[in-house]
């Protein structure tokens, strides 16, 4: 077993069954403090658990990107200042070097030499240096490294040398890479104009904090705020890299990784640059070996302990006991004094131990009520696709200052990051005395009500009263996003799945929820339009464009018949079906359907919201497929398009949304 695959769940879930079974939940419900439930839980035989080790040297010939999977694998799994580290590097530069990546190239050049490359072997990695930072049109440096390597360069090497003196003192100029770096974008990006003077914790001075018996603490607006303006820019004060991201992402500032650095110690942790590596390790030298084990104790847990079943709060208390077990047994963190001593401290007393578990009852309670997703766009590989973009979560932090915004299915602001610091800007006016608000996952564009309710019900222990859940008219509008048509009275009904969950089969009785049942042709006719669309899709896929266009017209006049004109399955269709016109050619069909999806899209989320952005940034991509004699003809369209872009994308992230989003137009 891998320690990526390691969790902690099924221990607790085991506990917890066996409590139940012998009729001890009743005992440990009864206790009526935290403390107290601690103590019953540490009487019973302590809590263990099994690390399995897993060591995997991956050391192959490059094959491109496959190649740089396995050498990164290979240092992740070698021991501590094991000889193949160094080797490990010089031969993950040679795959960069070879694929122009010579930024990364000369870093893993760099760290070879640092982890004493074999002398042996060390001519073929200065030649290899020399040349890099002659592509980079570094010349000076490379003339420097040649005169000083010079001996130690085979004399195969001769004429080679020879060509590289003459290319110097001529001073071919050469492509150079852009040294305009993405953090610097970022940190462009990050000085963002507040209303106060800026630090890492800010709140603007448009807002206030207020407190009352109804809404509890929260925002407020001090005066009139125009949409667009930025409310937050904060840095988390803890945060933790979701365990599937471990292997992909940085685990200091959450960078994506290109050429990264393995933790010395353990298996579970990457860095993306010697700054994050210094800037993690003095974190990290606390979770070391244990990551896994910390991460699947908390990431299953519920929240609010006090609303909690006793159930629940055994195994919150379970969890607590296995965090304080690795802290105070397995680390250094209760005397950082004594960090760089090898032997671990004395066992604390029992009364220690349970104030210990006690706090991380409180912080883990707090972790799970309070944390913020922080996420990351992901493009799609096309343009044409119907989701040109989307959020991936890749850790949770703690925000105290944006905690402190209470919840709306329609939230008055946007959440975008510069890595893990959060900044946040309204996407509506807001009048003075308004109060802010923040959305807790569960959004009106993007689920039903009745959706919504049981998540927020669930995880937070509330019943929303925002205006998407009480407005009848909006709850109209979310029936047309799934919506039919009667034949009999013309009203909107859904197709939905049954009570028990189950999905609906072609058996399924459906009815209109204002004049009864519904012919059983809909449903058929529902059914014909899905096939069709997969079809099309399949089609699509195995590059059979004109077979995948006949499947989806088919699919779009069947799906017609019946649904509403916003309704998301056709916009499904349309997408794909424009897909199908632009490798085909077919420019002019493709830009009638899209603006068709933009239409509905605004219907559903907002002329101003980001989903229509990115609808607006592929009808452009298609307008800039066009040949010159097309294009002219749509200039003034193409304009346009661009300026609604601009002032859409400008609104929701600030005037460097092009940094945030990588869409340049």
């Amino acid at each position: 077993m891998s320690d990526s695959n390691f969790s902690c769940q099924p221990l607790l879930d085991k506990l917890t069954h066996v409590l139940i079974k012998t009729n001890r939940i009743e005992d440990f419900t009864h206790l009526d403090s935290v403390e107290k439930k601690l103590c019953f839980c540490l009487s019973k035989e302590d809590i263990k658990y099994d690390e399995e080790t897993f060591i995997n040297i991956s050391f192959v010939k490059k094959k491109d990107e496959e190649a740089l999977k396995l050498y990164t694998e290979g240092l992740k799994h070698a021991p501590y200042s094991s000889p193949i580290i160094p080797i490990l590097y010089g031969n993950r530069s040679a795959v960069h070097f070879e694929n122009n990546n010579f930024e990364e190239c000369l870093i893993d050049i760099e760290r070879a030499l640092k982890k004493s490359y074999p002398s042996e072997l060390l001519s073929k990695l200065y030649k290899r240096k020399i040349e890099t930072l002659f592509k980079l049109g570094r010349e000076k440096e490379s003339f420097e490294v040649l005169q000083s390597k010079k001996e130690l360069l085979s004399t195969s090497d001769e004429d080679k040398i020879s060509k590289f003196l003459q290319d110097l003192e001529k001073n071919v100029q050469l492509l150079k890479l852009d040294d305009q770096t993405q953090s610097d974008n970022l940190k462009e990006y990050g000085n963002i104009k507040l209303f106060r003077e800026e630090n890492s914790q800010q709140m603007s001075g448009a807002l206030k904090i207020r407190v009352n018996n109804i809404d509890g603490r929260h925002i407020r607006a001090d005066c009139d705020i125009p949409k667009g303006s930025p409310l937050f820019k904060e840095k988390p004060f803890a945060s933790i890299l979701l365990p599937e991201y471990f292997a992909t992402h940085c685990q200091n500032c959450f960078a994506l990784l290109k050429n990264p650095i393995p933790c010395d110690y353990c298996c579970d942790v990457f860095w993306c640059g010697e700054k994050c590596l210094e800037e993690g390790s003095e974190f990290h030298r606390y979770e070391c070996s244990y990551l896994h084990i910390l991460t699947s104790v908390v990431f299953n847990l519920i929240s609010h302990f006090d609303k909690a079943v006793p159930e629940d709060q055994f195994q919150y208390c379970l969890a607590a006991i296995i965090l304080a077990k690795v802290l105070t047994e397995k680390t250094k963190f209760l005397s950082p004094e004594d960090a760089n001593e090898k032997e671990i401290p004395p066992k604390v007393d029992e009364e220690t131990f349970v104030t210990i578990c006690s706090l991380l009852v409180h912080h883990i309670s707090q972790l799970v009520s309070n944390a913020h997703a922080i996420t990351q766009l992901e493009a799609n590989s096309t343009s044409v696709s119907l989701n040109q973009t989307k959020q991936n979560r890749i850790a949770t932090a703690i925000y105290p200052l944006a905690s402190l915004m209470n919840h709306s299915c329609l939230p008055s602001i946007i959440n975008s990051f510069n890595g893990s610091t959060l900044i946040i800007h309204s996407i509506e006016d807001i009048n003075k005395e308004d109060q802010i608000f923040n959305c807790y996952g569960p959004h009106a564009c993007r689920q039903q009500r009745k959706e919504r309710q049981a998540a927020l019900q669930q995880q937070y222990f509330f019943q929303c009263c925002c205006k998407a859940c009480t407005d009848d008219k909006l709850l109209i509008k979310e029936k047309s996003w799934n919506g039919i048509t009667c034949p009999s009275c013309g009203k909107v009904s859904e197709i939905i799945e049954e009570e028990n969950g189950s999905p609906f089969s072609k058996e399924t009785i459906i009815s209109c929820e204002t004049c009864g049942t519904l012919p059983q042709k809909i449903l058929n006719q529902y059914f014909e339009s899905v096939e069709l669309q997969e079809e099309g899709e399949e089609s699509l896929k195995n590059g059979k464009p004109s077979e995948a266009e006949i499947f989806l017209t088919k699919a779009l006049n069947v799906g017609k018949e019946i649904y509403v004109q916003n309704n998301s399955f056709l916009n499904i269709v349309r997408d794909d079906l424009a897909k199908c016109y632009v490798i085909q050619g077919k420019y002019i069909d493709a830009l009638k359907l899209l603006d068709v999806c933009i239409k509905t899209i605004a219907f559903r989320y907002g002329k101003e919201s980001v989903e229509v952005g990115h609808e607006l940034v592929k009808y452009l991509d298609v307008l800039q497929y066009m040949n010159p004699c097309q294009a002219a003809e749509k200039r003034r369209d193409i304009e346009d398009t661009k300026t609604r872009i601009e002032a859409i994308f400008t609104t929701n992230y600030g005037k460097y949304w092009k940094n945030y989003l990588k869409i340049y137009i």
